[in-house]
């Protein structure tokens, strides 16, 4: 480290260093990453502002008391998810109607999606682990959508009882802000 010079003077058109020239092995670059849904639409964004557990009478295993769907730890809101339940979500910002995105029925195929992305593992730039899982769900009112979770068992649809990251894509493809999920049919709590 004693032979690179980091007092570099940059000129308009080229570079004047002190003597020495040779760079170091790192590549020491900032980047700033601006996606371009960032652009779209100002600064509206969809929010997942809640997520509500609809029981379904007998075929509901577990009772409502042992059922913890959200769990708080610090600020951050966690929600568990079970196989074969049916789940509201109430989402706050979408679009205002227009040509590409529907009128009066929002309909699933062209006005949005919700996605669970895994959370990866990285060691050196590569994630072999991050998987994205695209849930089917209907518009049942005003903002609120209904899913039904995985009819298999979580792990029979390669969903690991880990947390995953859910999000809402609307008909403008603007993804919301995520929420901590949990797919793990065996706990009573996210968290």
């Amino acid at each position: 480290i004693d032979r690179v010079q980091l007092d570099l003077y940059f000129l308009t058109d080229s570079f004047v260093s002190n003597g020495f020239t040779a760079s170091p092995a790192e590549s020491w670059v900032m980047e700033i990453f601006s996606p371009p849904y960032l652009f779209v639409d100002g600064t509206r964004r969809v929010e997942i502002q809640s997520i509500e557990w609809v029981p379904q009478g007998s075929k509901d295993q577990f009772r409502p008391e042992r059922y913890h769907l959200k769990s708080v730890n610090g600020s951050q809101a966690y929600y568990l998810f079970h196989s074969r339940y049916r789940y509201n979500i109430t989402l706050q910002g979408l679009p205002v109607p227009n040509r590409r995105c529907s009128s009066k029925i929002l309909n699933t195929e062209t006005d949005g999606s919700l996605v669970l992305m895994k959370l990866g593992s990285s060691t050196h730039g590569w994630d072999a682990a991050q998987k994205l899982y695209q849930l089917q769900f209907q518009f049942i009112g005003g903002n609120v959508i209904q899913i039904d979770a995985p009819s298999a068992r979580a792990k029979d649809v390669n969903l690991a009882p880990a947390f995953d990251m859910l999000y809402f894509v609307d008909c403008r493809d603007k993804p919301s802000h995520s929420v901590m999920v949990r797919f793990d049919d065996k706990a009573d709590s996210a968290v």
